[in-house]
């Protein structure tokens, strides 16, 4: 007997689903051939008399993957059925059927009946499984794809991510949420002629407008915010610029402002922001990072500095190899920053503890996600100061 969408949750398919958790608790993969022609049949999914044989189990991997079609051809009198938009090719059919009938029950009832069985191939192998700790429900997989097709992120370490589906959980759960959005001053930029690297870094002025690297969070903090507003969900943003810069003697010397110029500078760039943010203001702020410290900026600052020097950069563990091979990706911006003959290790370790203290800053808010928008480089940094990974996501391609 056919099973179709409106026949999937009569008392005979409850009988069927039955057989289908038996199955799921004996055994963890159901081989192809003989053993998944099996359990069909336990589910009443073979055809006796018709052609093809299983085409009721190929209706309900169709209510589940819209996106899956099947043809039956016949050459030199034999049969085939020709598959497009399989699912995953390398699972039998009884596989992807059960796993059919789990997204079923999640998006119908709300709840997971039964483990996910399979892996469905959403994307290339290779990213696949940089989030596959996404891959866990289709709200899940419609996140990783807004995040991988949309936004386009670096991937970070599984152990990151695996801290990111955390996050992402809890805020589907309704828990009160918060995107942290770290930004630089808006320095001056030059054009490089170059598509994939367009605009560097000069600091040969400050501006007082939306800067280069928060250019990038205007573009990606939109597109969040609708994915959670249209779940009904309510998630905070907050984009706060780097004032501490204005501290530094050097910086301002080079830009050619006071402390005094340069902090208003950085108040005008945020309230710039605010106005072309096209997301409600009750779910934007644009502060200073100062200003969202549970205590003074300072004194954090002075804590992740002491860390430094002990050689304490966090949950990540990173070693003093790992410092060169990001001095070494620094070197170019820090050159046009501080000089030629820069030592980029040294001013590495002077700036790490300030992503640090952001890390830090960032456990003041209620579930918050930290979102680098400047270069990916000094995400391991944001770790510091924590025993436990903190949900940090980077975006990709940004080279200043």
């Amino acid at each position: 007997m056919a099973v179709n969408l409106k026949s999937l949750y009569s008392k005979d398919t409850a009988k069927r689903i039955d057989k289908v958790q038996r199955h799921g608790e004996r055994q963890e993969r159901i081989p192809g051939r003989k053993p998944s022609q099996k359990v069909l049949e336990d589910l009443g999914l073979r055809e006796r008399r018709h052609w093809p044989r299983y085409e009721p189990a190929y209706r309900i991997i169709k209510t589940a993957f819209p996106e899956f079609e099947w043809k039956a051809v016949m050459e030199e009198g034999k049969h085939f059925v020709l598959f497009y938009d399989h699912p995953n090719p390398h699972a039998s059919l009884a596989e992807i059927v059960l796993e059919s009938y789990r997204r079923h029950f999640e998006r119908e009832e709300g709840r997971e009946m039964f483990k996910q069985r399979v892996e469905i191939n959403t994307f290339p192998t290779n990213i696949q499984q940089r989030v596959k700790p996404l891959l866990f429900s289709e709200e899940g997989e419609a996140f990783a794809k807004l995040l991988v097709e949309e936004i386009g992120i670096s991937y970070p370490p599984m152990s990151i991510m695996e801290s990111i589906r955390d996050w992402f959980y809890r805020a589907l759960e309704g828990e009160p949420t918060t995107v942290i959005v770290p930004v630089c001053p808006d320095y001056e930029t030059e054009n490089t002629g170059n598509p994939a690297n367009p605009k560097v870094y000069t600091f040969k002025g400050l501006g007082d407008s939306i800067g280069y690297v928060a250019q990038r969070a205007l573009y990606s903090i939109p597109k969040l915010w609708h994915f959670f507003h249209e779940r009904g969900l309510e998630v905070n943003f907050v984009v706060a610029i780097g004032d501490f810069e204005a501290e530094s003697e050097e910086t301002r010397k080079r830009v050619g402002v006071t402390k005094e110029e340069f902090l208003r500078r950085l108040r005008r760039s945020q309230e710039a922001f605010q106005n072309a943010c096209p997301i409600p203001d009750k779910n934007l702020r644009t502060p200073f990072i100062s200003e969202i410290a549970p205590r003074p900026f300072e004194d954090i600052l002075e804590d992740a500095k002491r860390n430094v020097e002990q050689g304490d950069y966090g949950a990540l563990g990173i070693t003093e190899n790992d410092l060169e091979i990001i001095a070494k990706a620094r070197k170019s911006l820090y050159k046009r920053w501080f000089g030629e003959e820069v030592d980029s290790k040294e001013v590495l370790k002077l700036q790490a503890p300030e992503y640090m203290a952001m890390g830090e800053v960032s456990g003041n808010f209620s579930n918050p996600l930290l979102l680098g928008v400047d270069s990916v480089s000094m995400a391991p940094f944001m770790q510091g100061m924590s025993k436990t990974i903190r949900p940090v996501l980077y975006l990709r391609n940004v080279i200043y």
